[in-house]
């Protein structure tokens, strides 16, 4: 009921159970966002972005949610080719891959997406509930989707969130009458990372007992201010590229102090390049060490792509992967390094 209810916003829908009426929910021809609204909630309209692009002969409206408002399930994801609701590997993995850099593992994006095409281009006739359809350029398909999320997505910023239009002055909103984003910075709670062990042996000491020995009846000498100060700038020197860990943002990123001031380090993308180095080190050594899944994965690619796959499985299967072909454009993986 709800999928219908979001592909056909001017037509009211009345949905009632031994005579209980559970949702009622009347035509909205001039303002569909009150569709939207009523199946996903307020909440959603609020902090998810309008999208609206236009390329090769494919069309693309409708609503992602922003990354700051993830969810631990997948029960809000609404794809739509043609009005029809599907669920499509193609569509999936490109949507999954807009949000790779802004989405932390394991969290979902919700979003209400439409996609209009030329119906000679996509076939229907795949599933005997027509729940997945075929693209004739699947590619072209991905990479617009692709292409137009991520756009889109780079744009957001942890901790920003969209002011509802109706709060703002007409001033405050864009040609189109998008909301402009507003920053909404919580309270910070500063932690140390490192233990005191650590820290005194950056310095050389404890900073307590530094000041507990420059310490003076009622004042600081001058040298022991100055000694004090010279410590500090010795320690700023020998400090790592990224300094010293002092806090953590929004469970997003690392505060950290070095010798030119403040970094702030994408938890996400680190982890990333210390899974990179990890590869290159083990490699280094002559052999990547892998596991097998104890569930094959299957992997959606092109032809062209499953093609390469093949003839470079040596390849792979050095940097400890091990891949066979399903189909034309169906890879199968059985085992991953053991660092991913």
């Amino acid at each position: 009921m709800r999928a219908l209810a979001l592909a056909y916003p001017e037509v009211a829908f009345t949905l009632a159970h031994n005579g209980r009426e559970l949702f009622r929910d009347n035509a909205c021809t001039e303002v569909p966002q009150a569709r939207i609204e009523a199946v996903m909630g307020e909440a959603f309209l609020v902090q998810s972005l309008a999208i609206e692009h236009v390329a090769a002969g494919l069309a693309l409206r409708g609503w992602v949610g922003l990354p700051t408002a993830s969810r631990a399930v997948a029960d809000r994801q609404f794809f739509y080719v043609n009005r029809r609701l599907v669920r499509d590997r193609q569509v999936a993995h490109a949507i999954k891959q807009a949000y790779a850099d802004v989405l932390f593992h394991g969290r979902h994006p919700s979003f209400v997406l439409f996609l209009e095409l030329d119906p000679v281009q996509v076939d229907v006739n795949v599933h005997p509930a027509k729940a997945e359809v075929r693209f004739r350029e699947s590619r072209l398909v991905h990479d617009f989707l692709y292409r137009t999320l991520h756009e889109a997505l780079a744009q957001t910023r942890a901790g920003a969130a969209i002011v509802p239009p109706a709060s703002l002055p007409e001033a405050a909103l864009g040609v189109s009458g998008a909301p402009i984003y507003a920053r909404s910075q919580g309270a910070l709670r500063f932690a140390a990372a490192e233990s005191a062990g650590a820290y005194a042996a950056v310095y050389g000491r404890p900073p307590a007992e530094l000041l507990a020995s420059a310490a003076l009846p009622g004042a600081l000498s001058v040298g022991s201010v100055t000694a004090a100060l010279t410590v500090a700038d010795s320690a700023r020197e020998t400090a790592p590229p990224l300094g010293f860990a002092i806090a953590q943002l929004h469970g997003i990123y690392v505060l950290a102090e070095n010798a030119q001031g403040l970094i702030l380090v994408d938890m996400h993308a680190a982890h990333e390049r210390i899974t990179y180095e990890r590869l290159k080190a083990e490699q280094a050594l002559g052999a990547i060490p892998a596991q097998q899944l104890l569930v094959p994965m299957r992997l959606a690619v092109s032809t062209a792509e499953a093609d390469a796959a093949e003839q470079f499985a040596d390849a792979f299967h050095a940097l400890g992967i091990e891949l066979t072909r399903l189909a034309p454009d169906r890879l199968l993986i059985k085992r991953i390094p053991l660092v991913l």
